[in-house]
């Protein structure tokens, strides 16, 4: 096996082989196959990688959603958007990063959804509405942003920022402002220290929504 993938490697990937390796019976091969997919973007390996998303390991769910992100194949938003759902906490927070990566607005009403359920959205799941292009996303960030949760205002003030005068998604109503009202204008943020989740803090004491969490712990997303 390990000759295997150090010939496909060197050669190439065979997006046939790939596919194939995804539905393998041995979960380690399944693993493999997944970061190669990354790095081929073919609809064959985009279907498989779809019908990987009904593995029955979750970390090899949450793989299969990082190696989607880069297929940037907007065919597989439905089911990316149905892993929101998924009962494993980790796979949900993949399949929100991979909707914002992949940036179809398609993908906006059930990832808009995701965030209203949680009491303490991901912070990528906010950062992904940001990058969805879907006005529809303004007034769930606005009222995030007068979260008690510095590190969930502050991501919310950024994801608003990325979708400016955004458009409604395809087939929605316009949900843009009225006359006169505007996006709450909001300071220019200092660089964030990049972490993937904020850690436990104590609750913070109120704040008005011009103010920023400190510079030793403002978060965003995405880490790196």
């Amino acid at each position: 096996m390990i000759f295997l993938l150090l010939s496909m490697v060197a050669c190439g990937p065979d997006p046939a082989v790939v596919a194939q390796g995804l539905g393998s019976g041995n979960p380690a091969v399944r693993g493999d196959m997944m970061d190669l997919a990354k790095n081929v973007q073919d609809p064959l390996i985009a279907q498989a990688l779809v019908g990987a998303l009904q593995d029955p390991k979750a970390e090899l769910r949450v793989r299969a959603l990082v190696a989607l992100a880069e297929q940037e194949d907007l065919s597989v938003v439905p089911a990316v958007s149905e892993a929101l759902l998924d009962p494993d906490p980790r796979v949900q927070k993949a399949a929100a990063e991979c909707l914002g990566r992949l940036g179809d607005p398609a993908g906006g009403p059930a990832l808009l959804a995701f965030v209203e359920s949680q009491k303490r959205p991901p912070l990528n799941a906010i950062w992904a509405l940001g990058q969805i292009g879907d006005a529809s996303a303004i007034p769930v960030l606005s009222e995030l942003q007068n979260s008690t949760d510095d590190h969930v205002a502050w991501n919310a003030t950024e994801a608003l920022r990325e979708l400016g005068d955004a458009p409604p998604a395809e087939g929605e109503t316009s949900t843009s402002l009225e006359d006169g009202e505007q996006v709450p204008e909001q300071l220019e943020p200092e660089a964030p220290e990049v972490a993937p989740e904020a850690p436990s803090v104590d609750t913070p004491s109120p704040r008005s929504d011009r103010e920023k969490p400190p510079a030793t712990q403002k978060m965003a997303w995405p880490p790196g």
